[in-house]
Formats: structure tokens, sequence, C-alpha cells
């Protein structure tokens, strides 16, 4: 009986299982159909997601990563006897992003190791022993077959008290049993970089049963850090700054999780100019430069709080820059486009300083290799970095660098006409204003960030 409850209990456990996806680099964020089975390694499917192959479950994907249960979230069911019969099973991943090309495969397969499947096996294993010891009757084995060792034991047992209690403690068990009864970490907690005043959530994930949680942070307890998560509101450096575990504990074990590092940034260090959208174009950086929104535009929901929109010739006036005439510097600010006509229009120019828009599908056009613009999906938000130190620039989007190139300062900047959605040529006597979308948090620095830096910026957004 206690073989055939705990060999059920482990057969509805599903398996965790985490995945990372990026298209030409660029980590993949929203929505995906994905199909996922289970082989041998010849290739034969011993249990997929749906009935049917091919058949698909929406998935949610986050700066790149997702996470199942592979036998729950509506998926079939892992039968118990499909580790018993197979030792090695590899996890095949096929992705959709609906984009027409249909599922592809996500190649190399993960083999499958996780210890509750391999004690499903084994209780399988002797689940299978107890079915032939059944089959044997009573009376077929006669005290004449047994050896005399064999029946003196059974003579000392008759004689032993049969209500003595009988107790077994950890200590009497083996490691080879206790790695199965105590806590296994599967999903660790990650290291990450906020800007200040950012809320932070690590977690983790771990199987086994009656589990408790003690977090730490540069290994001294967290008092009250109980739970599965921590969380942390308005991170700040003083407070926070560390490295932060977790030990994952129940009565037969213990594990600790990996150390990961919270790094917090004060990212209006060195700011000129910052405008939100919340609200109008006031400058939120003190120095007041202000920018001017013109013609036709509104305030709408954004990704930092909220944007500005402009459609039908409206655009915002900047005031122009001059500290960054010959200064490392740095452009961060959000744009999601909704329709561009001719060929292109600027995100931002600041008079010769910089200009950098959608020209002919084409933004960081000081890189070698532009290839990857090809997959931006322009009608969505996305997340635009230019950092320029000394004589190199390097380009950022969605938080993660796509090439750095070089940077030659002007030798006259008298041209100073700066906007956002609208540029000039001809000596300034020539403009056009192409561009219906929304703008949020643009942020002007008369440094270069850091790469840990940008990806918080980044992570403001999210």
């Amino acid at each position: 009986m206690f073989l055939v409850a705990v060999l059920s209990a482990y057969a509805a456990s599903p398996v965790p299982y985490s995945g990372k996806i990026d298209i030409r680099g660029v980590n993949y964020f929203g929505e995906a159909q994905f199909a996922f089975s289970l082989h041998d390694g010849n290739g034969t499917p011993h249990w997929r997601n749906g009935n049917q192959p091919k058949e698909t479950i929406k998935v949610t994907i986050r700066n790149g990563r997702y996470n199942v249960l592979l036998g729950g979230q509506g998926m079939n069911s892992l039968p118990p006897e499909l580790f018993l019969n197979h030792d090695k099973l590899y996890l095949k991943v096929e992705f959709d992003m609906e984009d027409g090309e249909g599922l592809r495969h996500l190649a190399p397969d993960q083999l499958i190791t996780a210890t509750p499947r391999a004690l499903v096996a084994d209780l399988a294993r002797v689940s299978e022993v107890a079915k032939v010891a059944e089959k044997v009757g009573n009376g077929a084995i006669t005290r004449e077959m047994l050896s005399q060792e064999v029946l003196s034991q059974l003579d000392a047992n008759a004689t032993a008290s049969p209500t003595a209690p009988v107790t077994i403690t950890t200590s009497d068990l083996s490691e080879q049993i206790l790695k199965y009864l105590k806590p296994e970490i599967t999903s660790q907690p990650q290291a990450q970089e906020v800007s200040v005043d950012s809320n932070v959530i690590y977690s983790v994930s771990a199987v086994g049963k009656y589990l408790t949680y003690q977090w730490k942070k540069d290994g001294s307890n967290l008092t009250g850090k109980n739970n599965s998560t921590l969380s942390i509101t308005d991170a700040n450096a003083t407070l926070h700054d560390g490295n932060y575990s977790v030990i994952v504990s129940n009565d037969f074990g213990s594990e600790e999780s990996v150390k990961a590092e919270l790094k917090i940034h004060h990212l209006n260090s060195g700011m000129i100019a910052w405008w939100t959208f919340d609200t109008d174009g006031s400058d939120k950086s003190g120095l007041g430069n202000d920018s001017s929104p013109q013609g036709n535009f509104e305030i709408v929901t954004g990704k930092v709080d909220n944007a500005i929109r402009v459609y039908s010739g409206g655009h915002i006036i900047l005031p122009y820059l001059s500290s960054l005439e010959k200064s490392n510097s740095t452009f961060s600010f959000w744009v999601k486009e909704e329709s561009i006509t001719s060929h292109g229009e600027a995100y931002l120019k600041i008079g010769q300083i910089i200009e950098i828009g959608n020209y002919y599908n084409v933004t960081f056009s000081f890189l070698a290799d532009t290839g990857f613009e090809s997959a931006i999906q322009r009608n969505n938000w996305n997340h635009y970095v230019i950092t320029r130190f000394q004589n190199s620039q390097t380009g950022f989007l969605n938080g993660t660098s796509v090439g750095t190139g070089n940077y030659n300062y002007e030798n006259n900047f008298s041209f100073t006409l700066s906007a956002i959605a609208k540029h000039w040529w001809s000596n300034g006597t020539k403009s056009s204003t192409r561009l219906t979308g929304l703008f949020d948090d643009y942020r002007i620095y008369d440094r270069a960030l850091s790469a840990a830096e940008v990806q918080a910026l980044y992570n403001l957004g999210q």
C-alpha cells in the first residue's frame, strides 16, 4: 500500500522547465504557441502536451525567458511508467511566434534527469517486483525449501514482541535514500540590476515535501523572509545592494541556492534632460530644458507611466543642448510607431549632434551590420539607446547591445534645430513630420552609461 500511494503522488507531479528565446540576438517578449514532447534517443515520441502531434499551448515569454510545467498547465499528464520503461528521455520544444512560418524546432533537445522522476521509476520497478510476489500462492514455498540461515532469522522474528514500536530516524537512512527525500532546487534566483526606487522580486523553485524557506543577504538571515519569493520595494543601494540566497529545507535535509547579486543604479547621475511626457513636455531633470509639443498631440498611457502621441504632423520641439557637442553622451528613449511615410522620420534630432530615427527601416545606421533591424516590430514598443565614449558609439535595442561603430565629432555645430518626430534639410529651409506614434521617457546624459545601466533603464518599462 505504501508503494502504490507514493507512486501515485509522484506520477501526478509535473516537471518544471525553463527556457530562453531570442530572435537574432534580441530577447523575445510576448506570447507564443509551444509544442512539447518527450522522445527516446531514437526520436520516437512517448509523451506530448496534447492529444495530437503539433497541438500547441500558449506560453508567456518575458525578456526572452519562459517557464512551464511539463504534465501540468492543461497538458497531458506524465504517466509513471514513462520513466520506468525509458532510462533516458529528451525534451523537444517547438515554437510558433505566429508570423506565418509555423512551428520552429528549438534545438538541441534537452535530456530530462529530474531526481523525482528517477524516484518514480525506482518505485515503479519495486511495484513490478511486488506484482510478481503476489502471484506466488500460499503454500508454494515450504520450510523445507529455506536455508538454515533464513529459518534462524524467521524463528528470531517469531519470538520478538509483535507490539514493540519500530522508530526510523533520518540518521538511519542512507544518502542514497535521503537524496530522494530532501529538497532539490530546480530554478535558481537570478542576479538583477535595477534603478533606484524600483521594486525587485527574487524567486526560487524546488521539489520536495513540507518545504520551508529562509532568505539571506550577504550570508545573514532576513527576519520574516520565509516564502519561495522575496519582494523588495523602493530599492536603494544603501539598504539593498548585496548578494541574496535562500535555504530550502525539510525534515530530511536542506539545499542553499546560488548567490544572486542585486545592484542598484542611480540613473539621475549626469542627466541633463528628461522628458517623461507624463503630463506635458517639461524637463524632469531639474535643469529647465523643457520641450514644446506642437500641432496634433495627446497624452496617453505609455511604456513608463504616460507617453505623448503625435499625429497628422504633430511633433515636439526640443532645446538645443550645446554641452553635448564635444562630450561623451547617452541618448535613451522608447518609441512605438503607428505609421510612417516616405523614406522615414527622426525619433530624435539635436542639431548636428545626433539624428536617429527610422530611415529606410534602419535606426542604427552607424553599425556595419544592420541586418538585425528587419526583425524589429516597430508597431510595438522598443527601447533605443546610443552611448558615446570618445570616438566610439554603441547601440542598444531593448536592453541588449547590437553593435559598436565609430563616431567623429563635427567641426562646425552651426545648425541647432532640434525635435522629436521632425527633421530638417537644405540648411533648415525644408522639413518633414512624417511619423504617427508614441514617445516615452526620453533621457539625455553627458556621460556614457554602462551596459548594466542601460539594462536597468530597459527594466523600468517591464
